[in-house]
C-alpha cells in the first residue's frame, strides 16, 4: 500500500506529522510493502482547494494518513477510491510500524 502522510518536515522515519493535511507543505509517501520512503514538497496553488490532494492522487496512492482533514480533501480522496486512515501516530516511524493498526477516519475535521 502507498499510503501519503502529511508531515512537517523533510526529516527521514523521525519526521513529524503536520495535524492538518491542509496546512502541509510536506507529504511522505511510505509504501508498506516494499519499506520505500520518499519527501515530496507539494505546491499549493492559490486560494486552491485540495490542490495537495489532487496533486497527490497523480502520484497513485492507494491511502492517506492524517490526524485531521477537511470535508472537500476527504471527499476528493474518497470518491477516488483512496482510504483515509487515522490514529494516535506523531511521526512517520509510528505509522509505519503501526499500518495493520490504522483506523478509518470517520471524525470532523480535527480526530486526534
Amino acid at each position: 500500500m502507498r499510503i501519503a502522510i502529511p508531515i512537517k518536515e523533510k526529516n527521514g522515519m523521525d519526521s513529524r506529522i503536520e495535524e492538518h493535511f491542509g496546512r502541509a507543505r510536506f507529504f511522505a509517501i511510505y509504501d508498506s510493502e516494499s519499506k520505500r520512503l520518499e519527501e515530496i514538497e507539494v505546491r499549493k496553488a492559490e486560494h486552491g482547494i485540495c490542490s495537495p490532494a489532487r496533486a497527490l492522487l497523480e502520484l497513485g496512492i492507494d491511502a492517506v494518513f492524517v490526524l485531521g482533514i477537511g470535508v472537500k480533501a476527504r471527499t476528493l480522496f474518497e470518491e477516488n477510491g483512496v482510504k483515509v486512515f487515522t490514529g494516535n501516530f506523531r511521526n512517520l516511524r509510528e505509522v509505519a510500524e503501526n499500518i495493520d493498526k490504522l483506523e478509518s477516519f470517520r471524525g470532523g475535521c480535527e480526530k486526534w
